[in-house]
């Protein structure tokens, strides 16, 4: 009997031609398809259950938060080329968030030889995942760097307070530092926006910034956000993190769910040096999936021989 596997993509997606725009989700198709698999895609209407999920076969759900057996929840982990295949959920929701990461465990010199090259990649050809400025004002070396999302799905789950609420308490925590606000490229927020402007007239310390992203992340001592994947980046740079919201890579980071504990995760953060190599190598190249490594769809059956 022929192997099916399915995979869900929400209707802007779908709509693409090809489904799900060509990269990640066609070639996982025609890597199925080459094993001889019967591989169906269709539009996605439940990202937590439904009966579609329950059909013989293995499923992929974008973005899903779906949890039931033989599915997969599939999204970009923040950093291309890696990949989420999860059975609990992608971003907050990943199974990522309940392990436990240990340095020691990590082999030092594969972890190095990793984070050079994604260093060399990332910050050597300044790729993030948004169109950038080409050129940044000047920005205050040893700052306070705070990335806002916008409202979205995601950040709502995640969020333990709003960016807003977020930006008021680094603001009277900062002891004069400055605080340089960077809001999301496509994803504004007016309310929130307008409360930053009145945080502003506030604190003279607190600067809203329009810079590329690696320009802020090489003069920062800091990052600071709900959940964004510039924190993520931040590690490349060397820069610890402070997250406001719910997340599956807080294990070396500074999770904030009350307003008294900002000083002192800003203080922690900056005295801390946490081992960024070992840890991207752990989340990135070991949790998730490398789809520009060789061996990528191998890693993918393994996961789902091990759902069967």
């Amino acid at each position: 009997m022929t192997s099916r596997a399915f995979i869900y993509l929400p209707k802007k997606l779908f709509e693409l031609s090809p489904p799900g725009g060509g990269r990640f989700y066609t070639k996982l198709q025609d890597a199925f398809a080459a094993r001889g698999w019967n591989v169906a895609i269709r539009q996605r209407y439940s990202i937590h259950a439904g009966p579609e999920y329950d059909a013989p076969g293995v499923h992929f759900v974008h973005q899903g938060l779906v949890r039931q057996p033989r599915v997969f929840n599939t999204a970009i982990a923040y950093i291309a080329p890696f990949w989420y295949v999860d059975p609990r959920g992608v971003f907050g929701e990943s199974s990522i968030g309940d392990m436990v990461f240990d340095a020691a465990a990590e082999d030092t010199a594969d972890a190095r030889a990793f984070f050079e090259r994604l260093a060399r990649r990332n910050i050597g050809r300044r790729l993030t995942k948004y169109p950038q400025p080409g050129v940044s004002p000047d920005i205050p070396q040893g700052c306070i760097a705070v990335f806002l999302q916008g409202p979205s799905q995601p950040v709502e789950r995640a969020q333990h307070c709003s960016e807003a609420l977020m930006v008021e308490r680094i603001a009277a925590a900062s002891n004069g530092v400055p605080v340089i606000i960077k809001q999301h490229p496509r994803n504004h927020d007016p309310a929130t926006l307008n409360a930053v402007a009145r945080i502003k007239d506030r604190h003279p310390n607190v600067t809203l910034i329009d810079a590329h992203v690696h320009d802020m992340l090489a003069a920062c001592r800091v990052t600071c956000s709900i959940s964004s994947a510039v924190s993520l980046e931040g590690m490349m740079h060397g820069k610890p993190a402070i997250l406001f919201g719910k997340t599956d890579f807080h294990h070396i980071a500074q999770t904030v769910k009350a307003a008294g504990d900002v000083r002192a995760a800003l203080d922690s953060a900056t005295r801390s040096a946490p081992p960024f190599a070992a840890y991207l190598h752990w989340f990135l190249q070991k949790q998730c999936i490398n789809m520009g490594r060789e061996g990528w769809f191998d890693r993918i059956l393994a996961r789902v021989g091990a759902s069967q």
